[in-house]
């Protein structure tokens, strides 16, 4: 990766690489969420090469296998919000590994595919469980997510998210899905032709000019 071309801000933290220390910052937005420890975080940063993708994808999947692991354990345990608060930590450190994966790297689809999983595992230790959707669309289907305030028949309005470019269908959720449903908003999410997880799920479905 190089040190030239346009950044996302001037604030640097951690590393002098533009790129490198915007998204390790955003890696930490998800702490409010319980998605990251800043332990953690720096922990794995002090051990990557500044503007060096190797060690990047290197060190962030390697606490992800770890915290994903201690989530099984609290699992099998009966410890289920440290279970739900250890996987979802794994599926932004996951995202957070492959975001430095360019589309023929190796790793590319197995981390994006791990963080979706750590984030799968969590869906059924929340109450009432987030449910995952697949959305039929064409000869595949565009993944989603609802949530709602309480598992109940109550009218409520819908908040829908559908992301960005170049974040994970996952990561819209902590940005947004518990915020809507503490104010009592259902949160509903799908990944539209073109977006991260609907590529990577079905490589044909591109981006269209009338996705809206």
């Amino acid at each position: 990766m190089s040190q030239l071309g346009a950044g996302r801000g001037t604030l640097r933290t951690v590393f002098k690489h533009h790129e490198m220390d915007w998204h390790f910052r955003r890696t930490l937005l998800a702490m409010a969420e319980k998605g990251a420890e800043i332990g953690e975080a720096l922990y794995a940063a002090s051990r990557i090469e500044d503007g060096d993708a190797v060690s990047w994808i290197r060190e962030w999947s390697a606490l992800a296998d770890r915290v994903d692991a201690h989530g099984e354990v609290s699992l099998a345990g009966g410890h289920l919000i440290s279970a739900r608060e250890s996987f979802l930590r794994a599926c932004n450190y996951y995202r957070t590994a492959e975001f430095f994966c360019h589309p023929e790297h190796p790793r590319f689809h197995e981390l994006w595919e791990k963080s979706r999983a750590s984030f799968h595992k969590a869906c059924p230790l929340f109450d009432p469980p987030i449910e995952i959707l697949e959305v039929p669309y064409e000869d595949g289907y565009l993944p989603g997510y609802f949530w709602r305030p309480a598992n109940d028949d109550v009218d409520r309005p819908t908040l829908i998210c559908v992301g960005g470019n170049d974040d994970s269908g996952e990561e819209s959720w902590f940005w947004l899905g518990p915020a809507a449903v503490r104010r009592g908003y259902n949160f509903f999410s799908v990944e539209y032709p073109g977006h991260r997880g609907a590529v990577h799920l079905f490589p044909h479905f591109i981006k269209r000019a009338d996705y809206e």
